[in-house]
């Protein structure tokens, strides 16, 4: 093959060693920015940043700002008792204690009115009228206390929530339910941020399982690794620099691309460690790149394109997740294409080949030293088979094999000789009459009339690889 992909393919290994430092300089940064994207799973990123109703409620909220708060809600058979009163006071004063926090009761309503009031007292007031009641601050079976908190931005809102409750743990007014915005969000962005850990060592088996059982090798397993992780850290470092942030949805992008990149890999690799004997190891890599670059490229192509519409979208997370993962699976096909050959000629990967043994065609996987310098032994000449036995030339040593053989099973007699083999298991083996030396002779009125008489007879089945 020598048409342009080819040649650029060849390019790049030929610079795999310049390959091999950029990426070493190119992933720990990456590494470094994706661990600094924030995670935000609040419902107003549901929201388009553009959208007419989610700009006219900022600019109302300049003007009248408006703090999240929570509501905490002190349970009772009878809320106005001696006790659930001085729990409910009790609490009031520990989180006013606390930085950042306001917490105001219906009792601060009523003392202020009557300071010295009895527990009665204070209930005739309150239930007197509607107003507390629709405001949420009392119940049949409750008193609630309102909270206001002063953040800016997610790290403030959980530091306040954590002061809340142990200013509440303090107070031993427990127990007590916890409502609001800011325990929903925080609740949300902890689940997604805990949605990664808790299926990365579970993908991390999956690429250590896949390597070890479809090639049985620590340095195979080592490439896969290496590549999958400057994938995903390159993948997820780009949706950073382009400002996006972790969502429910979008912390999926890094499970996303690591799956597709080992199934990438995989589909690259198994051809990789297919290699027939009297081919190069650099040169059985071209091919096996020039070979699977079609349909990887074209896989690729679709699930970029498919995860790419989803920018039509006009809920913001889902637009950030096509985008991000459709960047994330571009990135991943340039490693593959680039990272992952260096790291097969820098860790030599091994792979199996096809060779003759006893006049029989077996293969052989390349476990060890001596395994490879068996099979990288150049195959034995016409001259060194026994007598009466045509040829053991493959195609790519035998010219004459070469020139003369037929991809059709039935358009020329099979040899009774197991030694005639050739290299590919597309090219079936070849008729030949006699030898001379290290070359092979195939008369073509040989091979003529070997056609004409196997028109009526079954062709008997071709050696194949053990």
């Amino acid at each position: 093959m020598n048409d342009l992909p080819a040649r650029i393919l060849a390019r790049v290994v030929s610079l795999r060693a310049p390959i091999l430092v950029v990426y070493a300089l190119l992933v720990p940064l990456a590494a470094l920015r994706a661990a600094r994207i924030p995670s935000e799973g609040g419902l107003d990123r549901l929201i388009q940043p553009s959208d007419p109703d989610y700009v006219a409620t900022r600019d109302f909220q300049r003007i009248f700002p408006d703090r999240p708060s929570v509501m905490l809600f002190f349970e009772s058979d009878d809320p106005w008792a001696p006790a659930n009163l001085s729990r409910v006071e009790s609490a009031v004063r520990e989180l006013r204690k606390e930085p950042h926090l306001g917490a105001f009761s219906v009792l601060d309503a009523l003392r202020k009115v009557r300071p010295g009031a009895s527990p009665s007292e204070l209930r005739r007031l309150a239930t007197g009228t509607q107003f507390f009641r629709k405001q949420g601050l009392l119940g049949d079976r409750f008193l609630s206390v309102v909270v206001d908190i002063d953040v800016h931005n997610p790290a403030e809102r959980d530091a306040a929530l954590a002061s809340t409750d142990a200013a509440l743990a303090r107070a031993g007014a427990e127990p007590v339910r916890r409502v609001g915005a800011p325990y929903v969000q925080s609740w949300l962005e902890h689940e997604s941020g805990a949605a990664s850990v808790r299926y990365f060592p579970f993908f991390g088996a999956l690429v250590v399982g896949t390597a070890l059982l479809l090639y049985r090798s620590v340095r195979t397993l080592l490439a896969f690794v290496l590549a999958l992780g400057s994938a995903v850290a390159l993948g997820v470092a780009v949706g950073g620099l382009l400002g996006f942030t972790f969502t429910v949805v979008s912390v999926l992008v890094p499970l996303t691309v690591l799956v597709t990149t080992l199934a990438t890999l995989v589909y690259l690799h198994s051809r990789f460690v297919d290699r027939p004997a009297g081919i190069s190891l650099r040169d059985h890599q071209l091919v096996a790149l020039r070979n699977k670059l079609l349909p990887v490229t074209a896989s690729t192509v679709a699930a970029v394109m498919g995860f790419a519409a989803l920018s039509v979208s006009k809920l913001r997370p889902i637009q950030e997740l096509g985008i991000w993962t459709a960047l994330g699976l571009a990135i991943s096909w340039l490693v593959a294409f680039t990272l992952f050959p260096a790291l097969q000629l820098m860790l030599r990967t091994p792979t199996g080949t096809a060779r003759v043994a006893g006049g029989m065609p077996t293969r052989r996987s390349l476990r060890s030293p001596a395994g490879i310098a068996a099979a990288s032994s150049p195959p034995r000449s016409c001259s060194a088979l026994p007598a009466r036995r045509p040829c053991s030339e493959f195609p790519g040593s035998c010219p004459r094999c070469r020139s003369a053989s037929i991809r059709s099973p039935t358009s020329i007699r099979r040899s009774r000789c197991a030694a005639t083999w050739c290299g590919s298991a597309r090219t079936w083996p070849i008729s030949t009459s006699r030898t001379s030396g290290s070359t092979c002779r195939v008369p073509q009125r040989r091979i003529r009339k070997s056609s004409a008489r196997s028109t009526g007879s079954r062709a008997r089945s071709s050696p194949s690889l053990r």
